[in-house]
């Protein structure tokens, strides 16, 4: 090839010297590049492969987001996209390529968007709720593009490095910021941090394109998947250059994940690579089950296990002002959105609502601070919220009909070549569709909907996968037929094992803390400080907005309690402290309490501080029981369930080594 097109390639370059004498360096480098976009555009128009090669590679890098540009790059894309989608429809060579189903993806987010509307009739912030809604709309019409390009250019390996390429890519970048050049660069915008503060962090919170490491993971988490679907491709297929890509790749969105320092992705990354491993097939199961000893050496990494640890503090009888403040206060805006959602439970306030309704909300659920955050971070609650059980519903009918998407392709491509001749598909890059909803879904306990593009990315992927897994002839020859159906009997042996595991440990669980646990009596009251009128007294009165006033007479307050199980917690957004007193009896509860508010305002004046407050009392409670269960016992009951977890798996991994061992099924 260079040989016959010498002569031209020698020609543009002195046409190009010419050019650079003539008008300068750069003008000519302004006219190269004006040939080259007019290129990719004229070959995107025609092929559709480049088309969506250019729309998968900008979503998952956020170019939109990074780079300032006249018209969005999401919006130019897309036009572009539409325009390849058109010009394919004129082409017989791609319209014979659309298989049936393709459109289900787009249906199922329909079906979603259909849930939406009594809850946008009757918003309580109309203007959010178009806005919203306006989105939601938009992401249809991707979908369906998106969905047309997957069926015309029928590679969708290509795809799926175009997945990795921004992922590995950016993943890099944040790598090399933190380890050579010192966080001195973010490199054009694709290498941003957050933070370098946090509990237990051992690197800066690297966000790679995006304003939040958290959502920055999850773009990680659903390409992880496909990384390792094709590293398995490319062992099978024993190519070097394509394992030298895809282990690369992978690797480097590991090393993305962790760079993010963000507790919900590492957890949700350790789900989708067991989900992945699980429905990849049996022989990666039997070799993932030798290694998985060595998977708990990672927790011992610094930035891993002592920071997954630090979640414990989510669910301590410590005071909010002395935990994570993150976990805290999400926790605290989790309350808030639960609250309004107790109070329109059927549907909502309406979508894109939850900023505003927290401001009316807030006060009435008793939650703590909950700094500068609007967001639920909580996908879940931020759809009971807004949307209420109607909504939530709707997105069920969504996530589950992409899992049974993912599912019928995984089952049928089991019949496939594992070394995808032709570029075809195998049940491993199924598998991996399904281990990136769970992913995703799993990230999303500690995130709200946002940036969800590269998400209906990844369902029209699935969508694309169903279509040709359905259609194609050479899976429903005899071999294949029958490797299809011990995997659909695998599935249900792997659910009936899930349920029966999960009902065992249930069971386990709430009998050894029904029988270990202690019921215990519980007396609070409510103290608040009273300015004295001494000095500022409008200054002293404001403790509210000054947060530290609170927690530091709280402090004072226990100091001068007899037990441990007696507390006084602050709450500076309700300008509250609450004296909390345990014991084993109603009477020694309110014994403990009384002692408490009775030795307050002596506890304040032994440390000087009672020339600016007085302590009064705002309210009394009654007493109440609780069934407490101690960090002892919580250990106990962990460690029993693990044993029973691990007893029924081994089990049933016995069952089926004799399955295999007579060739029947017993179960």
């Amino acid at each position: 090839m260079l040989q016959r097109n010498g002569g031209y390639i020698a020609a543009l370059g002195v046409a190009l010297l010419i050019l650079a004498f003539t008008v300068g360096p750069q003008m000519t480098l302004l006219v190269v590049g004006a040939l080259v976009a007019v290129a990719v555009v004229g070959a995107a128009v025609m092929i559709p492969t480049v088309a969506l090669f250019l729309m998968v590679a900008s979503e998952f890098a956020n170019a939109s987001g990074v780079l300032a540009t006249p018209v969005s790059i999401y919006t130019a894309l897309l036009g572009l996209c539409g325009v390849s989608v058109v010009v394919g429809f004129a082409r017989k060579r791609y319209r014979d390529r659309i298989r049936p189903g393709w459109w289900i993806p787009a249906a199922l987010l329909l079906a979603y968007l259909v849930t939406l509307v009594p809850s946008a009739a009757m918003s309580q912030n109309p203007a959010a709720t178009t806005s919203a809604l306006s989105d939601h709309l938009k992401d249809i019409v991707f979908v369906v593009i998106v969905s047309l390009l997957l069926q015309m250019s029928s590679k969708p390996w290509i795809t799926i490095v175009a997945i990795l390429v921004p992922l590995a890519g950016i993943s890099i970048l944040t790598a090399l910021s933190e380890y050579v050049v010192g966080n001195s660069q973010t490199f054009g915008g694709f290498s941003t941090i957050q933070s370098s503060a946090g509990a237990d962090i051992a690197a800066a919170r690297h966000s790679g394109p995006l304003p939040d490491p958290n959502f920055w993971g999850r773009f990680l988490i659903l390409g992880l998947p496909f990384g390792l679907a094709f590293v398995h491709r490319s062992l099978t297929r024993r190519s070097r250059w394509e394992l030298l890509f895809s282990a690369g790749a992978s690797l480097s969105i590991l090393v993305g994940i962790y760079l993010t320092q963000s507790r919900g992705t590492m957890l949700a990354a350790g789900l989708t690579v067991a989900v992945w491993l699980v429905v990849a097939g049996p022989r990666i199961r039997r070799r993932a089950f030798f290694l998985a000893p060595l998977s708990l050496l990672v927790l011992l990494l610094p930035g891993i296990g002592d920071r997954l640890l630090t979640l414990t503090q989510a669910v301590s009888s410590a005071p909010d002002y002395a935990a994570d403040q993150s976990l805290t206060e999400r926790g605290n805006v989790g309350d808030v959105a639960f609250g309004v959602f107790k109070a329109n439970p059927l549907f909502g306030t309406g979508p894109g609502s939850f900023a505003t309704s927290m401001q009316q909300y807030a006060p009435l659920t008793d939650a703590g601070p909950t700094g500068d955050i609007t967001a639920t971070h909580n996908l879940y609650l931020e759809l009971l919220s807004e949307s209420g059980i109607v909504g939530m519903l709707g997105w069920a009918v969504l996530i589950v009909g992409m899992l049974v998407l993912g599912h019928q392709a995984t089952t049928r491509l089991a019949g496939a070549y594992p070394d995808a001749p032709g570029g075809r598909l195998t049940r491993g890059v199924g598998a991996a569709g399904v281990a990136a909803i769970v992913g995703f879904s799993a990230a999303s306990l500690f995130l709200h909907l946002a940036y969800s593009r590269t998400f209906l990315l990844v369902c029209a992927l699935i969508g694309f996968m169903y279509s040709v897994a359905r259609t194609d002839r050479g899976l429903r020859r005899r071999m294949p037929a029958r490797a299809t159906a011990q995997a659909r009997k695998g599935f249900r042996f792997a659910a009936v094992v899930t349920l029966a595991t999960a009902a065992a440990a249930t069971v386990v669980g709430a009998t050894l803390v029904t029988v270990l646990g202690r019921d215990t009596y519980v007396a609070t009251s409510e103290l608040t400080l009273q300015a004295t009128g001494a000095g500022y007294p409008g200054y002293a009165m404001d403790i509210r907005r000054r947060t530290a006033v609170l927690p530091a007479y709280a402090s004072l307050i226990q100091g001068g309690a007899a037990t441990q199980e007696t507390t006084v917690l602050a709450d500076p957004t309700r300008g509250v402290m609450t004296v909390r007193a345990v014991a084993d009896s109603p009477a020694e509860a309110l014994k403990r309490r009384d002692a408490v508010v009775v030795n307050a305002p002596k506890a304040i004046s032994q440390s000087g501080l009672n020339a600016v407050y007085n302590v009064v009392s705002v309210s009394v409670a009654d007493v109440s029981e609780e069934r407490v269960v101690d960090g002892t016992t919580l250990r106990i009951v962990l460690l029993a369930t693990a044993g029973e977890i691990a007893l029924v798996l081994f089990l049933c991994g016995r069952i089926r080594s004799e399955e295999r061992r007579r060739g029947v099924w017993l179960i």
